[in-house]
């Protein structure tokens, strides 16, 4: 049983010396070292593993060591002992730790010696065990001698493990070295308490090229330190060109303090750390930039970078500066960062572009409980949120990071392409299937969105073959994803309603409005005032829903406010920019009752054109305005940063423009005092 344990709950032979390394730093050692001999040959090889920790007595090699599954370290840790030379708490809890020497080899030799206490020596031979059949039958040398090993009054443990288990070959040795040298934080890695060593004297080549930690840290774009505690987030964040770059682009700093929002939800929604034991969370993130075009102004170290960007990248974890595993290793996306590229890659990081650590404190951790297999932490509840707040951060990083990725691109090229995310109408369908009892009804609605998809995928054709058709994909694609989802949301309300097939009309007349304009449509002439009620009717659910109060400014309005304009399109622009504040009051004033506000009217007195101007109560724009009309610039989690790119394209083709009037401009409510967006129509637009 105890050799099966030992092949089971240690997945495999880096791991078994990652937990070896965190018993000496549990035993309060200063350092640890890791010898490896002849480890290419089961026979002749050996590994050594020693620490000048506090070693053991007998009593505590007898009944906790040698005891499968002993509650020493949890005592510990439950009555807060902490060890009398650096202050730790442990680390370990399970007592399976110990089972990591079984996996490496079948015979086991340990030294161990407690302060002013004779030195023990223990040696295991596991090919005995397998030749009887009752513990009874087999003996462990165990004795008590005068110091050999720890002399002076030294202290420590030293295991030397022969007759091994597998050969090793050199990815292995490799993949060991880094596995043991990424215990300790690497961002503070000089004033680290707990020193990791690693000798391979056979063949040094072997670790040839290996970039060390601490040296990665001069080659990142990007910088931000992130602090976390309740629902307080702070980040300090830094954009640092390299030399090559200087003179072309600034360096860049800002300071952001707000709260921890949860990055899966559209509606903005609180996190607080506090609902569960998991203390405050600090984190150090370092991003690159790995595209050609940047990485050729890098001198020397280029292809060194990008190997250990591919096999260190990622965000790792770090309780009292010991790491957790497996989170940052190759395989292990525990935050989906790689799936979430794959829709935006312009905007979002991948794991092979970021090197980070997310810091906690043991003490005050306790709701994040490590698996019995170490593969990281049990998935309760205070798992998931501990990672949705750091997911909040990697999506803060990510914003900023866009705006400088952007200047880079225009200066080194080439320029960023934008990727859409394409919709589906199967999940329409199959909500209206399971919720519309009325059979007419939900027949006449599936007959509708069939002709909307239709209409869709010969637009996205279209499109796709022509790159003159003047218009951007991702305008019909992010105005289908959006108007999809909100009438899921109403036909999960509303089981049968003259509105929702009010709604999936307008889907498909939204359709026939795109088709017409790939297809060289006229422009018409539209009252704007009826544009905004028809807007205001499309989102009059969710209005309700998040209790805004919408004040229409142009209601009394007796001058002439008709434009030439495709009136699909000036529709979607203004939704967009009205669910854009939607989002942002409910950011700003989250709970409070009749408090958000959104102001509409209609202007003939900027530039000499009619301007339809949207503002609202909330928190305004956080970003530069010359900023927020580029594609994937957003500081909305989960966002895309599409909808004001959109908006600004479709003014643009009809020879107006997306304009930003300061309050003092316009004439506003006092309330009023957010962001302000304007529509500016030119009068001779016909």
């Amino acid at each position: 049983m105890l050799l099966q344990l030992g092949d089971q709950l240690i997945r495999n032979e880096r791991i078994a010396l990652f937990e070896l390394v965190k018993n000496a730093y549990d035993a309060d050692a200063s350092f640890v070292r890791v010898t490896m001999k002849h480890v290419d040959s089961k026979e002749e090889g050996e590994i050594v593993i020693e620490d000048d920790g506090s070693g053991m007595d007998m009593d505590t090699l007898v009944n906790a060591w040698m005891e499968p599954g002993t509650d020493f370290r949890a005592k510990q840790f439950e009555e807060r002992e902490r060890t009398p030379k650096y202050g730790r708490l442990p680390i370990g809890e399970k007592g399976i730790g110990r089972f990591a020497v079984h996996k490496l080899g079948n015979i086991i030799e340990m030294v161990t010696r407690k302060k002013d206490n004779p030195e023990i020596a223990v040696k295991i031979d596991w090919r005995i065990f397998e030749t009887k059949k009752y513990l009874s039958g087999v003996t462990v040398d165990i004795q008590e001698r005068q110091p050999k090993v720890f002399k002076k009054g030294n202290s420590g443990t030293r295991i030397k493990i022969t007759a091994l288990r597998s050969v090793w070959e050199r990815g292995m040795i490799r993949n060991a070295y880094r596995a043991i040298t990424s215990i300790i934080n690497p961002f503070e890695f000089k004033e680290a308490k707990f020193r990791v060593e690693f000798n391979y004297p056979d063949m040094r080549d072997f670790l040839e090229g290996l970039i060390k930690p601490e040296e990665i840290q001069e080659y990142a774009l990007w910088h931000a330190t992130c602090t976390m505690e309740g629902n307080s987030f702070n980040m300090q964040f830094r954009f640092n060109p390299w030399p090559s770059m200087e003179g072309k682009i600034d360096p860049r700093e800002k300071i952001i303090q707000e709260n921890i929002l949860d990055p899966y939800k559209k509606k903005p929604e609180e996190l607080d750390l506090s609902k569960h034991k998991i203390g405050n969370l600090r984190m150090e993130l370092y991003v690159y930039d790995r595209a050609f075009s940047v990485m050729k102004l890098l001198m020397g170290s280029k292809r060194q970078l990008e190997r250990y960007l591919d096999k260190n990248g990622g965000i790792r974890v770090y309780r009292d500066g010991v790491r957790v595993y497996d989170y940052g290793e190759k395989g292990n996306d525990w935050l989906d960062l790689d799936l979430r590229r794959v829709n935006v890659p312009a905007l979002r990081i991948s794991n092979n572009i970021v090197v980070g650590a997310v810091f906690l404190e043991r003490e005050k951790s306790e709701s994040l409980v490590e698996k019995t297999n170490r593969e990281g932490f049990v998935e309760n509840r205070a798992y998931n949120l501990f990672a949705k707040a750091v997911l909040y951060a990697i999506t803060r990083l990510e914003n900023e990071r866009y705006i400088d990725k952007s200047n880079i691109r225009a200066v080194f090229g080439p320029t960023m392409k934008t990727e859409p995310v394409y919709a589906t109408f199967n999940v329409l369908r199959d909500k209206i299937k399971k919720k519309i009892q009325d059979r007419k009804l939900r027949k006449e609605l599936i007959r509708q969105i069939d002709r909307a998809e239709n209409e869709y995928n010969e637009v996205k054709e279209n499109l796709l073959k022509s790159s003159g058709a003047g218009l951007s994909l991702s305008i019909v694609i992010h105005e289908f994803e959006k108007i999809i989802k909100e009438l899921v949301k109403v036909v999960e309300r509303e089981k049968s309603s003259q509105r929702i097939a009010k709604l999936v009309r307008h889907l498909a007349k939204l359709t026939e409005g795109f088709t017409a304009l790939v297809r060289r449509g006229r422009l018409e002439s539209h009252d704007l005032k009826e544009i905004i009620d028809q807007a205001l009717f499309n989102i009059e659910y969710r209005l309700e829903a998040h209790r805004i109060r919408v004040i229409k400014g142009f209601s009394d309005i007796k001058w002439d406010t008709m434009v030439h304009c495709t009136r699909n399109y000036i529709l979607m622009v203004l939704m967009n920019i009205l669910d854009n504040s939607i989002w942002w009051l409910a950011r700003k004033h989250n709970k409070k009752e009749g408090v958000k506000k959104i102001y509409i009217t209609i202007t003939r007195k900027i530039d000499g054109g009619v301007a339809v101007i949207i503002a609202d109560n909330g928190s305004g724009f956080t970003i530069p305005i010359e900023h927020v009309v580029k594609p994937f610039v957003t500081t909305k989690p989960g966002g895309m940063g599409l909808g004001l790119y959109i908006a600004d394209e479709i003014m643009k083709a009809h020879k107006g423009k997306l304009i930003f009037p300061e309050k003092g401009d316009i004439s506003l409510p006092d309330e009023i005092d957010g962001a302000v967006v304007g529509l500016l129509f030119r009068r001779d637009t016909k």
